[in-house]
């Protein structure tokens, strides 16, 4: 597989993955600014815990299995496709009920135990559905995928988003306050998951319908489990350090910080619009590489177009935090820029990698490497998450993440060059100098008063503006690089439209650069006229 090859394969993909995706993130992303604002800190603070008891019980149920189901569909037809089918669904069903029913009946001791915070309990009761319903749509989705349905599985994320977006903020308007946000938030899973099951019903019968109906499900259910648990290993952990973040902050915060910062997380997670397409149409592609050189080159390539993309908007966000918290949540959550100016800074990591590694090393069939990385992260977050967590509260949990990140990155980075990647860091040094560069300038610039939009937007068209011309005089672009994303471009044509501008521009820069120097060149070589 060439280069070409990768980079057609990996935009398409991404561009697929993110015509499915934008439209969910989209309506989730305007009806959490809207509860957001209805809630305020306080309230949305509560709101953010009352999820974390029934997040951390959720990972037991079906062990991981979504993963094994989706590639045992893929690989399977007729009998043997049914088979794993009802294995799966059969068996998340069965671990998650009781795990749901215990969420429920335990709210008040578990949340004491977890959050130290028992007040909350009655949001946690109604969470607790989440288990079973959360457990369910993911099992679908997974099926969905594995038969070569994307489009069902992206369609019933657009359920989930779409009536929990329209119900949460609804029943808060109504009166019913954080538990109506709640309620919203489990009904758009209820929604999806029937809706997931009626469509399964009807393309389950596409299937084979010779197959015997006391047929057993325990050796699909053995074969789905294997392949799933070592994979669960690692989620595990995950889901242990995020409950473990929300219990820090639950101990050292209060509802209005607690709410500050997850309305800041939720304002920087909004580049994973950009990132999850592209890192997800990685994995595949990587694991097709058979020539060392040309896997590097390929991992160089996706570094670059990352952080192409991230550090100007992860730099710009820093400086312009206040107004930009002002535009979307307005004057009672400003809290919020200072921990956003942070914890956005975590994005900076793809220079290095960050959003690559873990496609990476999957793709060439080495995850206990991203699972190595996860425990160095662990060994050096948990501890120096406790003791600034207990010194600088919210602050402190954000530098703990960051410095654990950069860790974690680095051992990465390490073991990529154990496998013959290199990364052209002098690119990646000019990709961060054109972003710093227009930094103090846009500082500088006095502008009169006005809306933080307009204000953003104008200075956001400058800081672009010179971005692109530094990165291009710089050489953190090349030629080839832009003719790699044009020639692969499958996206909706108004989209299509301003990123062949944005392309245009770059590439007409470049050229300029060079007939400039190439002038400079041939003068200087030219004899001297008398």
């Amino acid at each position: 597989m060439s280069l070409d090859d990768l980079a057609s394969s990996t935009m398409e993909s991404a561009f697929k993955l993110f015509t499915g995706q934008f439209l969910g993130t989209l309506i989730a992303g305007i009806a959490s600014i809207i509860l957001t604002r209805l809630l305020g800190p306080e309230a949305y603070g509560k709101y953010a815990l009352s999820t974390v008891v029934p997040s951390l019980l959720l990972v037991f149920a079906g062990l991981g299995i979504d993963s094994g189901i989706t590639r045992y569909t893929a690989i399977n037809t007729g009998c043997r496709l049914r088979g794993y089918m009802k294995a799966g669904l059969f068996f998340k069903i069965l671990t998650a009920l009781p795990l749901t029913v215990f969420s429920f009946l335990s709210a008040e001791l578990l949340t004491q135990l977890i959050l130290g915070r028992s007040d909350i309990a009655p949001l946690v009761k109604v969470t607790s559905f989440i288990i079973l319903f959360s457990s369910v749509l993911s099992s679908l989705t997974a099926i969905f995928v594995g038969i070569g349905m994307s489009g069902r599985a992206s369609l019933l994320n657009i359920v989930f988003q779409a009536s929990r977006s329209i119900l949460s903020p609804l029943l808060v308007f109504l009166g019913l306050g954080v538990l109506g946000a709640v309620a919203g938030y489990v009904s758009g899973y209820i929604f999806a998951s029937l809706i997931g099951l009626l469509i399964l019903l009807s393309v389950a019968r596409r299937y084979s319908t010779d197959c015997s109906e006391d047929e057993r499900i325990a050796p699909y259910l053995r074969e789905l489990l294997v392949f799933s648990v070592p994979i669960f290993t690692s989620t595990f952990v995950s889901t242990l350090l995020s409950t473990y973040q929300s219990a820090l902050l639950s101990r050292y915060a209060s509802y209005l910080e607690i709410g500050n910062f997850q309305a800041a997380s939720n304002l920087a997670s909004l580049l994973t619009l950009v990132t999850l397409p592209i890192s997800t149409s990685l994995f595949p592609a990587f694991s097709k590489f058979r020539d060392p050189q040309e896997a590097s080159n390929a991992v160089d390539v996706a570094v670059t177009m990352t952080a192409l993309l991230l550090t100007p908007v992860t730099l710009f966000t820093v400086v312009e935090a206040r107004d930009i918290v002002r535009i979307f949540y307005g004057a009672s959550y400003m809290a919020s820029s200072e921990y956003l100016s942070m914890y956005i800074l975590i994005y900076l990591y793809s220079l290095i990698g960050s959003i690559v590694w873990g496609s990476f090393f999957q793709g060439i069939g080495k995850p206990k490497v991203v699972f190595m990385s996860t425990l160095v992260y662990s060994a050096i977050y948990v501890p120096l998450a406790f003791f600034l967590a207990s010194t600088q509260s919210i602050k402190g949990v954000i530098v703990a993440v960051l410095l654990a990140s950069l860790s974690s990155n680095a051992i990465l980075l390490w073991e990529s060059r154990k496998v013959g990647v290199k990364i052209d860091f002098s690119k990646k040094g000019k990709i961060l100098l054109s972003a710093l560069i227009p930094i103090p300038i846009i500082m500088c610039i006095n502008l009169p008063p006005m809306h933080a939009l307009v204000r953003v937007t104008l200075l956001g068209a400058i800081y672009l503006s010179l971005y692109v011309l530094l990165s291009s005089l710089l050489g953190a672009v090349t030629h080839r690089e832009i003719e790699l994303v044009r020639s692969t471009l499958r996206i909706p044509q108004f989209l299509r439209r301003i990123i062949e501008l944005f392309l245009d521009i770059l590439e007409r820069i470049i050229v300029a650069k060079e007939s400039l120097r190439g002038n400079f060149f041939l003068r200087r070589g030219s004899p001297a006229k008398s």
